[in-house]
């Protein structure tokens, strides 16, 4: 009872010192200390006062290469659009709930998406894939392991990086910070979710019992938390203990419930077993804090150790010396800003063998920035105790127990391994891997040199696209920490580094292109030579800074910074000749989005958060700007305009969509069963009736004025963030046209639009088609009227629209279909015969 009142009595004090800490109004001057990481962590943080702290601080600091700059405004730029008017920022795990209530109660699925890469790494493509926070070993065969991304999901590899094979299309959730494997039934896989590197919400962990054909949530007790490490008994399996957001939980039966065994509800960071001695537990939190479990991890004591605080922590153990653990304590804001402690007696004490300079987690060995809040890791050789490697925005190595170090890595030389290491771990054969901002890397020879075997991951967080109006592929690609390429069909060739931001394909002539980076530098690209062609003016743009092309004068270019530019002769020779002019004189501000009207030229709106700007003279030397109204006090995330009607304008904006017929004046709102999730994007089909296009933080919908309500979008596509949708016309083949998405976390995407009624002749099921028995083991009988000697093409998607068998059936009425080897669950048939289709829902019980 006393231990019960000790840990009631703590939790309470911890979560009393932690509420007065990080009270606005005793906080210290922001401009002395990084509040704003902790602020930003928090998820119950006010954004605004958030972004105050970071600016304060930032006022007079540098913000190049590790100082967090970059991460915060990646972080700023992502919630944006779900703040509320009080600064409360709406939680994520609320869009993936209503996502699947609007799937559970509208079945239907279409489009026919792909997904077209990245796919390929290699010095002259893409510099990365994407980010990849973990990484998980098979038990037994050294080609096999897994690699877990910040936004893209579980990929498995069975031939050592050669390729790789997405595992988690049907997880609710994409972001992925730990993977462990059943050491005795390697079929048994367990994702934590969430993101630990980043602010955010996760699911608890998920489970596979089948090597990730399908997963199910066993998170009972453990709830909705963001899962940094999973760790199972080396002899009894069953027994499992997680370092997470709320604590550090246990369980005795392979997940189906868990306890909670840490003294609080805290962040914990990490958590390890003692090697050969499951028995002693380690587990740390990011304030520097130590714990120590003697009994498998029912219960933990902290230890002193002989420093105090710090922002971040990683832990390390090897099989080359038991009793040995490393524990590195990283600092944001003052020196020391990482120190090495080790233990020789299984964590009952520490003496500390390292500390700063040099400044092994920043950018710079003697500078002073860096982002530990974002990326840290640390491995030991697991056949000598004396070999570490510490991860930062580089690799570093030490070979004598920790007293000196040397950079393994540096991206400005070796493209080997991108900046920002997320995970160091050794394989079961002794090779070392590394989860980067790019990808996946490996050393055969202890990081002497790095291969980089991220090639099949299709893992890439794509902020924008610009897709050719006139060559169907050809596609631009902006990508977080992977600058901005051009897709041709076949590969994806780099074109310019930094953050890929909003880029722009010349309407009448391939040979211009436009991209851009963080905070509004724009390049110009013509004949493989690029040129910058705004750094004349000082203006400063927001992290994803709108630019388009003029739609009836190719030598214009608008862009949104704090005012709205007028560029021209945009494609002089020389690109110090290009005119820039501002058309607005501060009463815009920072401009979020633009959008010129199709079906009128001298329209222009522009947005700043949730207000809308319009000009209805913008080609004039001095455009005159009118305050629209506003639906609402969200932050509005995209504009849209009517093709042919110059009075009609869309915006999406908080959890809504809205449309104006008279130039943003009156709005009327047309979300009707959209699902009460965050729109990103809107694109209107000029080929349809008022069809509209919607990409979500989960995924595409869409709607036309023949339609009553709004469908997902989605057959094949994964849920995950879209960021912005394009569609290119084919005028002399309308088949051939292809709507394009730009995903948060797996690429771009492709499918043909959406078949409208007099396109594709709906057959009616009763007249036409039987399927029996339904429900059924796996065995189905397709009977049909329609094919009449024609072939018949069938198509089999599980719940969540992905495809899980493709056939084709060769003349006769009656077929037989083997479903046996598919889990139980509700799937999707669909029918293809000439220009009939049918679909409808069967049942594997």
């Amino acid at each position: 009872m006393n231990i019960i009142i000790r840990r009631i009595i703590s939790i309470v004090f911890f979560i009393s010192i932690n509420n007065i800490c990080f009270s606005q109004s005793l906080l210290p001057d922001t401009a002395d200390y990084p509040y704003w990481i902790k602020m930003m962590q928090d998820p119950k943080t006010d954004f605004f006062e958030t972004q105050k702290a970071f600016n304060k601080y930032f006022e007079n600091r540098d913000q190049g290469k590790g100082s967090g700059y970059k991460a915060f405004k990646r972080w700023e730029s992502s919630v944006r659009n779900r703040v509320s008017s009080d600064g409360t920022i709406a939680d994520t795990k609320s869009d993936i709930r209503e996502h699947f209530n609007f799937l559970n109660k509208n079945k239907s699925l279409d489009g026919n998406w792909e997904c077209l890469g990245p796919i390929v790494v290699s010095p002259w493509t893409v510099m990365g894939m994407g980010r990849v926070n973990t990484i998980a070993f098979h038990p037994t065969n050294a080609y096999s392991f897994y690699a877990g991304a910040s936004s893209g999901g579980i990929w498995k590899t069975t031939n050592y990086g050669v390729t790789w094979t997405d595992i988690t299309n049907n997880l609710p959730m994409l972001s992925v910070s730990a993977i462990a494997l059943n050491p005795v039934t390697p079929e048994i896989i367990y994702a934590g979710t969430g993101d630990r590197d980043y602010p955010g919400t996760g699911l608890g962990v998920y489970k596979s019992t089948n090597g990730g054909a399908s997963w199910e949530a066993c998170n009972n007790t453990m709830g909705n938390v963001t899962v940094s490490e999973i760790i199972i008994h080396p002899a009894n399996p069953e027994i499992m203990l997680t370092a997470t957001g709320g604590g550090v939980f246990k369980t005795f039966d392979s997940g189906a419930s868990w306890m909670l065994v840490s003294t609080d509800n805290a962040a914990y960071r990490n958590i390890k077993f003692k090697p050969g001695n499951p028995a002693t537990v380690y587990a740390t939190k990011g304030d520097g804090t130590f714990f120590l479990s003697t009994d498998t991890g029912n219960s933990f004591s902290q230890i002193t150790i002989p420093v105090t605080g710090s922002n971040n922590t990683a832990l390390a153990v090897t099989a080359a010396s038991a009793d040995v653990v490393y524990f590195l304590l990283a600092n944001t804001y003052q020196s020391p800003y990482n120190t090495i402690l080790k233990s020789t007696d299984s964590g009952n004490s520490f003496s500390i063998i390292c500390t700063s300079p040099p400044n092994m987690v920043g950018y710079d060995a003697y500078g002073s920035g860096n982002q530990i809040w974002y990326d840290l890791a640390l491995a030991v050789d697991p056949s000598n105790a004396d070999i570490l490697y510490l991860g930062g925005i580089h690799i570093w190595k030490s070979a004598d127990g920790g007293y000196s170090w040397n950079k393994t890595t540096n991206t400005v030389v070796d493209n080997a391994v991108h900046v920002d290491i997320h995970y160091l771990g050794f394989s079961n054969n002794g090779k070392l891997f590394a989860g980067c901002d790019g990808g996946v890397n490996h050393s055969f020879n202890n990081g002497l040199t790095w291969h980089n075997i991220s090639s099949g991951l299709a893992i890439s967080e794509l902020y924008r696209i610009g897709q050719s109006e006139t060559v169907q592929n050809m596609v631009l690609s902006g990508y977080q920490d992977n600058g901005t390429t051009m897709f041709n069909g076949t590969s994806f060739n780099y074109i310019c580094g930094g953050d890929g931001m909003e880029c722009i394909i010349d309407y009448s002539d391939t040979t211009y292109l436009f991209a851009s980076s963080q905070n509004g530098t724009l390049v110009r690209i013509h004949n493989n030579f690029s040129a910058p062609i705004n750094s004349f003016f000082a203006e400063p743009g927001s992290w994803t800074t709108p630019f388009i092309q003029h739609n009836s004068d190719p030598n214009k270019i608008f862009a949104g910074f704090w005012n709205v530019w007028r560029a021209e002769n945009v494609k002089t020779e020389d690109a110090a000749g290009i005119i820039w002019t501002p058309i607005s004189s501060g009463e815009i501000g920072f401009v979020n989005d633009l959008k010129q009207s199709s079906a009128d030229s001298n329209i222009l709106y522009a947005t700043r958060g949730g207000e809308l700007k319009r000009t209805d003279n913008a080609n004039d030397m001095n455009p005159v700007w009118t305050e629209c109204s506003s639906p609402g006090s969200d932050w509005i995330s995209d504009i849209e305009t009517h093709p042919t009607n110059p009075d009609i304008v869309y915006i999406s904006s908080g959890n809504f969509i809205y449309k104006s017929s008279d130039r943003g004046m009156n709005w009327i709102n047309i979300t009707g069963n959209l699902p009460f999730i965050y729109p990103l994007c809107m694109v209107y089909d000029k080929t349809s009736n008022e069809g509209l296009y919607v990409g979500t933080t989960t995924s595409v919908f869409y709607k036309n004025a023949g339609m009553t309500d709004w469908i997902l979008f989605a057959n094949n596509l994964p849920i995950v963030n879209v960021r912005e949708l394009e569609i290119f016309y084919d005028s002399n083949n309308p088949t051939k046209n292809k709507i394009r998405a730009a995903t948060y976390g797996r690429g771009l995407w492709s499918s043909d639009l959406y078949g409208e009624p007099n396109k594709i002749k709906e057959i009616k099921e009763e007249e036409t088609i039987r399927i029996y028995p339904n429900p059924s083991s796996g065995n189905f009988t397709i009977f049909s009227k329609v094919d009449k000697g024609e072939t018949m093409f069938v198509t089999i998607f599980d719940i969540t629209g992905k495809k899980i068998l493709d056939i084709k059936f060769d003349k006769g009425t009656i077929h037989s279909l083997n479903l046996t080897n598919e889990p139980e669950g509700l799937y999707y048939i669909r029918i293809l015969n000439k220009e009939k289709i049918i679909s409808m829902p069967i049942v594997i019980n």
